[in-house]
């Protein structure tokens, strides 16, 4: 992998893990659902980046929680700041945003499993 300022400009998945990527201190909370298999997936990469059929690997992000829960049961809280330069295309008042680089677990929080008793929480 190769760091220029705040963008990954080469990226070698076979040999880098969560910590390789270095991103300021995030801000913003956002959300990604997933299945629980694919969670186990995450876990075992190391970081929360999709792996969706499109042209290049990307992570959903919604703003609010209720738009993510259609995609998934597992809900994960995830904090990142698209007004940093990172590789997304946010655009301002957007409800989702498309991350195409790895978001670090550190990162990464889950909200609800559906091997948790609690029902989904939603504000």
């Amino acid at each position: 992998m190769k760091i220029e300022g705040n963008q990954i400009t080469q990226l070698d998945v076979t040999t880098m893990n969560s910590e390789d990527i270095i991103y300021p201190p995030f801000s913003e909370v956002w959300y990604h659902a997933t299945k629980p298999e694919c969670w186990s997936l995450i876990q075992q990469e190391g970081f929360l980046w999709g792996v969706r059929n499109a042209p290049s690997r990307c992570t959903y992000l919604a703003r609010r929680m209720e738009d993510a829960a259609e995609f998934g049961t597992v809900m994960l809280e995830v904090r990142f700041d698209p007004a940093v330069d990172t590789p997304n295309n946010y655009a301002v008042g957007a409800w989702q945003c498309r991350v195409y680089a790895p978001i670090p677990l550190k990162c990464v929080r889950v909200v609800q499993h559906p091997n948790d008793k609690a029902q989904l929480q939603t504000k």
